[in-house]
């Protein structure tokens, strides 16, 4: 019987484009199965130092394969491209390949998987109270839950997540897939946001714009964990009056008394005020 082979390569695919680019590397040590066509378990064997695996004296028949990824890896995009020597050929769900018939004396080298770590974004939404550093995230600030926070992909503005912040102000954006996003937050009209990276802190600033609550582009690769994309706000300056008659029904000709108190409700201190 004129014996043929089946192989060849899983590699991680840190921009989730479903090719293999030139500064993407193999993954070693990676479980591979072949099965027959009716999924049955036929031989087994792991990648090696750069990634590569091989099934070899197959008779001419169909086969699937089967690449058991590691731990918090998924598969990335299927068929992408239509060159079958840099694609994934596998089902992101099932882990196995598309059926591959296998003629005789065939050398098929190009079963290949792409694999990825989901990247994760968040951080907090914060209101500046006044007496600490301004414009920066302080132990003096106040979270801010219930703000909503949504996920957009770069290309075409998509809303992809959507959380809401947490009694701490926290919000977290887990399982992305590699690519690039930005961050819209949905800040209430009664806040106002701040000047946008105030100091040159990433960990302590704010990173939405002061008008639309948007965020620039964040790169997210295999894996990336961004922790500091976060929204300060404040209650602008504001002042209540009260204003009060010491009589009620006053008689003619004679002096009523007014009195006038003003209340700061806002964060900030006002300044000026004639």
């Amino acid at each position: 019987v004129a014996l043929g082979s089946i192989g060849n390569y899983v590699w991680t695919d840190n921009n989730f484009n479903g090719l293999q680019d030139g500064d993407e590397s193999g993954v070693p040590n990676l479980a591979v199965k072949l099965l027959d066509a009716n999924g049955i378990i036929i031989q087994e064997t792991t990648t090696d130092a750069n990634g590569f695996y091989e099934f070899i004296d197959l008779p001419p028949a169909t086969y699937f394969v089967q690449v058991m990824t590691g731990f918090l890896h998924r598969f990335t995009q299927q068929n992408v491209g239509g060159n079958d020597a840099l694609d994934s050929d596998f089902d992101p769900d099932t882990m196995i390949s598309d059926p591959i018939n296998l003629g005789p004396n065939e050398i098929n080298n190009d079963i290949d998987a792409g694999i990825y770590i989901p990247a994760t974004l968040g951080n907090q939404v914060w209101i500046d109270e006044a007496g600490g550093s301004p414009n920066v995230y302080d132990a003096g600030d106040t979270p801010l839950p219930g703000i909503t926070v949504n996920l957009h992909k770069m290309s075409n503005n998509e809303i992809v997540m959507t959380e809401v912040t947490d009694q701490l102000g926290n919000y977290l954006f887990g399982l992305i897939p590699p690519g690039d996003y930005y961050v819209h937050f949905m800040i209430p009209s009664q806040y106002q946001i701040l000047e946008m990276d105030f100091g040159g802190d990433d960990v302590v600033d704010s990173d939405a714009d002061v008008t639309t609550g948007i965020t620039p582009n964040y790169s997210l690769s295999s894996g990336d964990v961004n922790l500091t994309i976060d929204a300060g706000v404040i209650v602008p300056i504001d002042l209540e009056l009260d204003k009060r008659v010491n009589e009620a029904a006053p008689i003619a000709g004679t002096t009523v008394q007014f009195t006038i108190d003003i209340t700061n409700v806002g964060t900030n201190n006002a300044t000026g005020v004639e």
